[in-house]
């Protein structure tokens, strides 16, 4: 398999971004559907499994693209183009 571009790293950041604030809004939310205090919200949210997931995949796929922008140079790739994000987020 090829390197990702630095095109395919930052989509893949991009849209990982977007799931993740989508998940942490919709957490949010089923809490204050629940009204549950916003200290059980917050501890939710920072115990909900697939966040932290995103938040260490979104860590690996930052500096894959920070060192693919100061180094510029083949090294083994941490994650896929954003076509196999899906496939990661099952994992």
């Amino acid at each position: 398999m090829t390197e990702p571009t630095l095109e395919e790293l930052q989509d893949s950041i991009n849209q990982l971004s977007a799931y993740q604030e989508r998940l942490h809004k919709d957490v949010v939310s089923m809490g204050q559907k629940l009204r549950l205090p916003q200290r059980k919200i917050n501890a939710a949210i920072a115990e909900h499994v697939e966040l932290q997931r995103i938040s260490r995949i979104l860590d690996q796929l930052t500096a894959q693209r920070d060192l693919h922008q100061s180094q510029n140079m083949s090294f083994v790739c941490i994650i896929v183009p954003s076509r196999v994000l899906a496939w990661l987020l099952q994992c």
